[in-house]
């Protein structure tokens, strides 16, 4: 069984937990799923690091998945999600 670890992301793994979320896009749009319509701009990507906020799954000491999970719910999601405790 491979091994696979999930944590927050250091500070050097800024660049890495950012390529791995763009490559996420662009299989998303390459496959016509339009979960996300445009990418996440570097600097809100970067702002959430610095909060620690990102996790990432390592499987076998690879980055696999990055995650952001921090409190609250988006303001376009304010009408579906109508419990204040959320976490995304």
């Amino acid at each position: 069984m491979p091994f696979s670890d999930f944590r927050p992301l250091y500070q050097t793994e800024l660049d890495l937990g950012y390529a791995v979320y763009l490559s996420a896009f662009e299989w998303h749009q390459a496959n016509g799923i339009r979960q996300w319509l445009v990418p996440l701009p570097r600097s809100v990507y970067t702002a959430r690091h610095e909060r620690g906020v990102n996790y990432g799954l390592f499987v076998e000491n690879q980055l696999a998945v990055i995650v952001s999970l921090f409190p609250g719910t988006p303001p376009e999601w304010a009408e579906v999600l109508t419990e204040s405790e959320t976490w995304w």
